[in-house]
């Protein structure tokens, strides 16, 4: 699998959650993405879970995690690998937009987090297979640079201004 069949299984699940009127489409993505991964041959699910680690780590960026911090009312380590899988949920140009301009994000009216989707890849091979997914160790991102204190709302006025104005006038999520 390469990352454009990547992108065209998480967009068609997307879209078959969209035309299907789901309220919670990310739910309905993540369902989607699980049942074509069951159809995949075990080789195909390992270069999946690969390309979504690789998305994640280009996804780790000090703007990211702020917007998710402001939006959330907070992030941990966790919780931003949690808001990254969300993110790719959201198909390709979703993600693509978002990562280099995170100030976009400041329109979002769902909850965005979806920790299921870290595991869907290793759950699909194991029940093909019956053995565990094999991955590369993990890699501890830390925070990535350019961080600053999130707290700081003069400093996420400075980078993120959408995302300042929406968290001072409505909260977060």
């Amino acid at each position: 699998m390469n990352q454009d069949e990547f992108w065209q299984l998480v967009n068609e699940a997307r879209r078959h959650a969209e035309l299907a009127g789901s309220r919670e489409a990310t739910k309905a993505t993540l369902k989607g993405v699980a049942a074509k991964l069951e159809l995949l041959p075990p080789r195909e699910v390992i270069e999946f879970d690969a390309i979504r680690r690789m998305l994640s780590v280009h996804a780790h960026t000090a703007l990211l995690w702020a917007a998710a911090y402001a939006l959330c009312g907070g992030c941990s380590a966790d919780g931003f690998i949690d808001f990254k899988a969300w993110l790719i949920l959201q198909g390709r140009d979703f993600f693509e937009a978002a990562t280099q301009q995170p100030d976009l994000l400041a329109n979002l009216a769902e909850w965005p987090s979806c920790e299921e989707f870290t595991y869907a890849a290793a759950q699909a091979y194991q029940a093909a297979t019956g053995d565990l997914l094999p991955v590369a160790e993990p890699v501890s991102l830390g925070r990535p640079p350019g961080a600053w204190d999130f707290e700081d709302q003069a400093e996420l006025g400075r980078q993120l201004p959408r995302i300042a104005a929406r968290v001072a006038t409505m909260g977060s999520l």
